[in-house]
């Protein structure tokens, strides 16, 4: 298929559909941890005021009984879709009890592994496959890996969008393997720029004492090579994402698990292979202790939502369906963008900037044409991101390219940079403001001065006011409130 980045700017700019690529569809899933007002990890019960966790549709909890996760519809607008988790999240603050929702994506103050409660449903057939498949993720990984919480961003293209693409293009194919293919093209870019987003918006450089004594020093032979020279002494010294390092949220086994991104079919097949493959470590576990199932099965793994990819294709579920089976059956409906961090400073976890510089870039991912993928361009991109995450502020890191050559992370950035501008005002060529423009030279001065980092501003304000982690994420849970609270007062 003849596409590339300039054929396809052209095709919006030279007809009247610049509308197009602002329309389609966005969702916003956030984790986040209840804790006590000294920000320790609350033991209470999901609140009832949050309703049923299972038939609730926007409050349930994630992998423990006190980890919130706020889901927003599928909105066809940005700003509706920011306003709606805002919305939540106010509800889900106003209904606790002398309780507080956590600002970082790392945790606070934990107990013991064993004391963290596995989320809690009821006896049902369903309620009790949820719990036991917690109960596998314990055995497995932890449960204060599980602890760590972050936004999911869910995107899809309108039907228009892919009607004028497949109509002006003259495609050939059938209108649904285009629409697949377009969307395996987005993901298959995304996994290799997405270092440049925890670059750009990594909040985790830093975790309790507890949790950088046990568990990032429990990982250091997994810095084995040169790149990734490793002092325990200083563990965070130029970290951007602890969360999304090989010291946060990732299963240490899935390199066992080669998935394709090259079609929807190898896709399907290949996590089919993970989910009927038994893995040793898993088996000497054991499906049962005490009489009771501690495990789903000892495959590699248990169900599809275990594989922890930075990215994942989506179709909308019907009754009793695997997403592999509605993937199989319809294709793919949207995509789930998995890298980002929980921002302390925004009072939901994420700001309409970081929204619009995200589709952006999702938009430069669509238009820029990528290859078949061999393993080893899965593990480039893996070996820039870990960089990005572990010693994205180190001013000389270098990463390696789309061509194999190594390059410096900002000289990189600045030349996708000048491809997101075009973009930038294509969209607001129309619009009574800038702000995918602004939103844009908001993350460059990122680029000029790395003090304007989210991960930098942290540890900053950390150094500044002489707090630690857990008094830093109380602070600005303070503040947060106290912003929403002066909005109020203006708007009213």
């Amino acid at each position: 298929m003849n596409w590339n980045f300039k054929q396809l700017f052209d095709l919006f700019s030279n007809n009247d559909n610049v509308h197009l690529m602002l329309s389609g569809r966005w969702g916003l899933e956030k984790e986040s941890l209840r804790v006590t007002p000294t920000g320790n990890l609350a033991m209470t019960p999901h609140p009832e005021k949050y309703g049923d966790k299972i038939n609730n549709p926007h409050i349930t909890v994630d992998f423990s009984e006190s980890q919130v996760e706020l889901i927003t519809p599928a909105l066809p607008d940005i700003d509706e879709t920011h306003r709606y988790l805002s919305e939540l999240q106010l509800f889900a603050e106003e209904s606790l009890d002398n309780e507080l929702l956590w600002p970082l994506s790392m945790p606070g103050n934990l107990p013991l592994d064993e004391k963290i409660p596995i989320a809690r449903f009821e006896a049902t057939e369903k309620g009790r496959e949820k719990e036991i498949y917690r109960s596998g993720l314990a055995l497995r990984y932890g449960k204060k890996m599980q602890m760590i919480s972050g936004i999911h961003y869910n995107f899809s293209f309108s039907k228009e969008f892919f009607d004028f693409i497949y109509q002006k293009l003259g495609i050939k194919t059938e209108q649904k393997a285009f629409k697949d293919w377009v969307y395996i093209n987005t993901i298959k870019n995304f996994l290799g720029y997405r270092w440049l987003l925890i670059y750009l918006f990594g909040a985790s450089p830093i975790g309790t004492d507890e949790y950088l004594n046990s568990f990032v020093q429990k990982n250091t032979c997994l810095c084995n090579k040169p790149n990734w020279e490793y002092s325990f002494d200083c563990p965070i010294k130029d970290a951007t994402s602890l969360r999304m390092s090989r010291f946060g949220y990732e299963n240490a086994f899935q390199n066992q698990i080669n998935v394709s991104y090259n079609s929807l079919d190898q896709y399907i097949k290949d996590l089919r292979k993970a989910l009927s493959t038994k893995f040793e470590t898993y088996t000497n576990l054991g499906l049962f202790r005490d009489g009771r199932q501690v495990q789903l099965n000892d495959f590699l793994l248990q169900i599809e939502n275990e594989y922890y990819a930075p990215a994942r294709f989506k179709q909308i579920l019907n009754n009793n369906e695997t997403m592999l089976e509605a993937l199989e059956k319809r294709g793919i409906e949207y995509i789930e963008l998995r890298t980002f961090d929980l921002d302390p400073f925004e009072r939901s976890g994420i700001g309409k900037n970081q929204l619009y510089f995200i589709h952006l870039l999702v938009l430069f991912c669509c238009f820029e044409h990528c290859g078949e993928l061999a393993q080893t361009d899965l593990t480039r991109f893996n070996d820039n991101a870990q960089l990005a995450a572990v010693f994205g502020r180190n001013d000389k890191l270098v990463l390696t390219d789309n061509q194999n050559n190594k390059t410096s992370l900002k000289e990189w950035a600045q030349n996708i940079f000048s491809q997101l501008m075009q973009i930038a005002e294509l969209l607001d060529r129309d619009s009574s403001d800038n702000k995918y423009q602004d939103s844009l030279l908001i993350q460059f001065a990122k680029l000029r001065n790395m003090d304007y980092l989210p991960s930098s501003t942290i540890l900053q304000t950390m150094k500044k006011t002489q707090k630690n982690y857990i008094e830093f994420g109380l602070c600005r849970l303070a503040e947060n409130q106290k912003s929403t609270q002066s909005d109020e007062v203006l708007a009213s």
